[in-house]
């Protein structure tokens, strides 16, 4: 006897064998679940196997179902009344003895959801589990949804997860001054619920967001440039332009701030609204911006501007944003050697008396012209008068003006003007008139309206005003003789300073250029 021949059989099925060494016991392995076996041994040598011994039956054990029910359908009867059908499973399906058939469904949405105010930018969010529950909740999802009645732009949304055995979660970084919506979900192995009924709650207020932009620096210029914020702590009210003294820092400014009568270092100097922002605005211009007058600044002083959004509560609750500087002005004093309002009236007056003056000189010429060629017989006859082709009536000279050069040092602090001369020169010079052709000269100049002799009257010699800055100082008016006469200031005589003081090069003199003709032959020894 070499061992043993193992015969097997499940019910309705083939048999199947299996051989062993010489032992008294194997285990026989991969058989069904559940499942009756017929089973007999035999002994076999190396050449032939013996008869097998009576058959024993044994079942193996039964098992969890390899598969669910097949082929379920749900009928509504009601509201509240499902028929629920399916195929049973076989025997080899099942593993064993079909006891029950459970049904569990998705779960009910979660109910009581609460939304309690934590911090301005936190809430606690509590619900209760969903009823009934056929199965364990293993996940709650909360969603969130924010708004801003007061800004259309903004919109906010984000999903939380909490571990199943909590009923409760804390939503942080939010934002101050938003109305949220939480809604809850639950999740079991058959799925996830239907959103439960929303919780509204809305976050406190908080101070407005900072402006933002660059700072300039002005010299004796107003003109500020001012920014807008987005309403994101809450709704902004107005915005504050403050004025203060010096060039300070305004990271913690109070947040109350009077007017300029109350504080003139540190103080409000106009409110706007939003609407209003305007970029630039101009400081000082006198105006009233809200309840704050915009004063003109003091001179010889430098200005800090800033500028910060404010949020005016329905109870009456300020809320003040952080300031930003958003310009350094510089104003200087007045010059004390600035051009005298006394000096251009009188220029002016002086302008129109010469006005008249020429006017009435032109009258009186006109008038002894038109006296000297109204007669019309002449007691001397003019073939009397001696006929010579060279005679003239008046042998024109020409003016010859020689400038002589001359450096004229120019006065400190005065602007530079030309160095011509202070008279023009006649430049058309009229030609000489034969006798013969006077009587016809006459006659034609006045035939039209001695236009040419009036063209001639332009051409004389005139005179020019120039700037007397210098002399017209306080300081050095009491040096001035006369007060009619006084130098022009590129013309004045520059003496040497004393003692470094500008004012002390000032006498009442002044460079006069000299033009003349003369006959070479008189010079001659």
């Amino acid at each position: 006897m070499t061992g043993f021949r193992i015969f097997y059989k499940p019910e309705g099925g083939t048999q199947q064998q299996i051989d062993v060494g010489n032992v008294n016991m194997t285990t026989l392995t991969n058989l069904k679940k559940y499942t009756s076996y017929n089973i007999s041994v035999a002994v076999r040598n190396t050449m032939y196997v013996g008869p097998a011994c009576s058959v024993t039956i044994i079942r193996t054990l039964e098992d969890a179902p390899d598969i669910g029910p097949q082929y379920t359908t749900a009928t509504k009867i009601n509201d509240t009344t499902f028929l629920v059908t399916w195929q049973p499973l076989t025997t080899a399906q099942s593993n064993g003895v079909v006891t029950k058939t459970q049904l569990d469904t998705e779960p009910g949405r979660p109910t009581d959801v609460q939304a309690e105010s934590q911090t301005k930018t936190s809430i606690r969010v509590r619900w209760e589990k969903p009823l009934p529950l056929s199965l364990v909740v293993y996940e709650y999802t909360i969603e969130v949804k924010g708004s801003k009645p007061y800004w259309s732009n903004y919109s906010f949304s984000s999903t939380h997860k909490q571990n199943g055995t909590r009923t409760n979660m804390v939503i942080d970084s939010l934002v101050p001054g938003t109305s949220y919506e939480f809604w809850v979900t639950a999740s079991t192995a058959c799925g996830k619920s239907e959103k439960s009924v929303s919780s509204k709650k809305d976050t406190n207020i908080d101070n407005p967001v900072k402006p933002t932009g660059n700072s300039i620096t002005l010299k004796n210029k107003f003109d500020v440039p001012l920014w807008s914020v987005d309403p994101v702590n809450g709704p902004v009210s107005s915005y504050q332009v403050i004025v203060i003294k010096g060039n300070k820092n305004v990271s913690d400014l109070p947040t109350n701030i009077s007017d300029y009568k109350d504080a003139q270092e540190l103080y409000v100097t106009a409110e706007l609204k939003p609407n209003e922002i305007k970029s630039p605005f101009p400081v000082g211009d006198n105006k009233i911006y809200g309840q704050y007058k915009n004063v003109p600044l003091d001179k010889g002083k430098t200005y800090t501007i800033a500028e910060r959004a404010i949020t005016t509560e329905n109870q009456g609750k300020i809320y003040a944003g952080q300031a930003v500087v958003v310009a350094t002005i510089k104003v200087t004093q007045e010059q004390k050697g600035g051009i005298s309002p006394v000096g251009p009236a009188v220029g002016a007056v002086v302008i129109v008396l010469l006005i008249l003056v020429m006017v009435v000189l032109i009258l009186l010429i006109k008038r002894r012209r038109q006296k000297r060629y109204s007669k019309k017989d002449s007691t001397v006859p003019l073939d009397d008068i001696e006929d010579q082709e060279s005679g003239n009536v008046n042998e024109g000279q020409e003016n010859e003006l020689v400038q002589k050069d001359m450096a004229i040092p120019p006065t400190a602090g005065a602007s530079v003007y030309s160095q011509d001369d202070v008279y023009d020169e006649v430049i058309d010079i009229a030609k000489p008139i034969p006798i013969r052709q006077f009587s016809e000269y006459v006659k034609s100049t006045k035939a039209t309206e001695y236009a040419r002799l009036k063209e001639e009257y332009k051409n004389l010699p005139n005179t020019h005003s120039f700037p007397k800055t210098v002399a017209k100082k306080p300081v050095n008016k009491k040096k001035n003789r006369y007060g009619n006469a006084i130098p022009f200031d590129h013309s004045r005589v520059i003496i040497e300073q004393t003692d470094g003081d500008e004012d002390s090069d000032y006498i009442n003199a002044s460079y006069v250029t000299v033009s003349f003709s003369y006959d070479p032959a008189l010079c001659q020894p």
